[in-house]
């Protein structure tokens, strides 16, 4: 990109990763933003969305418990939309595991709802889990 004298920024980085995740190239995705990175600007909630996208997909829970670390180091962790990109990221591996892992469904569910601040399902999926009833 650069060099076609073109001025690269956050848009231009989050532009192209978008549509490398949407055809379906996944480390290219993470590539180009380890060279948007690496190029010492910062990562904005789309770029942190786009990343955790592509681990997700890919299964790179390592790499995305990384981009999650720098997310709540830039703040971007506060916006709903990274939220649900963790969420996802996060339950995509954790399905992979759960014929391994019984139950790991409902824990999954009332940790979604404690992550979204929905106390009150949370409570109520682990009765339900415990087999306790109202």
């Amino acid at each position: 990109m650069r060099n076609e004298n073109v001025e690269v920024n956050i848009i231009i980085w989050n532009t192209v990763a978008s549509g490398y995740l949407k055809t379906g190239n996944y480390t290219r995705v993470l590539k180009l933003l380890s060279q948007f990175r690496a190029s010492g600007d910062q990562w904005d909630p789309v770029a942190v969305i786009n990343g955790l996208n592509a681990c997700s997909h890919i299964g790179a829970l390592k790499l995305g418990k990384e981009i999650h670390g720098l997310a709540i180091r830039t703040c971007c962790h506060a916006y709903d939309n990274v939220k649900n990109a963790l969420i996802t990221m996060y339950s995509s591996k954790a399905f992979e595991m759960y014929e391994l892992l019984d139950g790991l469904n409902e824990q999954l569910k009332e940790a979604g709802y404690i992550m979204c601040d929905d106390e009150d399902e949370a409570m109520e999926a682990y009765r339900i889990d415990d087999g306790e009833r109202k």
